[in-house]
């Protein structure tokens, strides 16, 4: 994280989680990183997203269309923001109730309660009925 992009990994789940650094602004060069290395961790395929966005500070209108891209739902399964104050919940429900991913989004206060949400069958899971 020492370049300020975050740092993107993938757990033994399969999902992939990206971890923001406190005072983070997320614009297209932020954005394009963690979509490039979301595609090469889940091989190009569809894979469930954690998101740590307690430390995000803002995110540009460039960022929120290219996270709510085609381009970015054919990596993503449904994603979970946890989000740690007021500035990132802000952020977190702008970004799903105004760019509008095709995917499922949702924001959580702790990283238990999205990590089983991401893990649950329902919608935008891999294999779910």
């Amino acid at each position: 994280m020492a370049d300020g992009r975050g740092e993107v990994t993938m757990g033994e789940d399969g999902i992939v989680r990206i971890v923001n650094p406190p005072g983070q602004r997320l614009g297209v060069a932020e954005i394009n990183y963690m979509m490039a290395e979301q595609r090469r961790l889940g091989e190009g395929r569809k894979v469930p997203v954690l998101i740590d966005g307690r430390g995000v500070v803002s995110m540009s209108k460039e960022a929120r269309q290219i996270g709510a891209s085609p381009e970015y739902a054919g990596l993503t399964s449904r994603m979970a923001i946890v989000v740690g104050g007021p500035v990132s919940a802000m952020i977190g429900t702008f970004f799903f109730r105004v760019a509008r991913p095709s995917f499922p989004v949702r924001l959580f206060s702790d990283f238990e309660s999205a990590l089983a949400w991401l893990r649950s069958p329902g919608e935008g899971t891999p294999g779910a009925t």
